[in-house]
């Protein structure tokens, strides 16, 4: 996924958000984290600012989740 995200474009974001999806449905706080900042650096290319928005109060949402399942991983605030 990486190497696309490179290359940028729809198809990358596409594929970015639909890990960051199955990541957030399946409860992988860790996947979803590391999805979150590859779908962030693809909507910040596309200088998409209502979605850029919504990425970042969906990334509060998945650190609170992530915090909550493992409180002792909360050291990195």
């Amino acid at each position: 996924m990486d190497g696309l995200i490179q290359l940028g474009g729809p198809e990358a974001r596409a594929l970015a958000e639909k890990l960051l999806g199955d990541a957030g449905k399946q409860a992988d706080w860790h996947l979803a984290m590391a999805a979150i900042c590859r779908v962030a650096h693809l909507v910040e290319a596309a200088s998409d600012g209502a979605a850029m928005k919504a990425l970042a109060e969906r990334a509060q949402r998945i650190s609170d989740a992530h915090d909550k399942a493992h409180p002792h991983h909360a050291h990195h605030r």
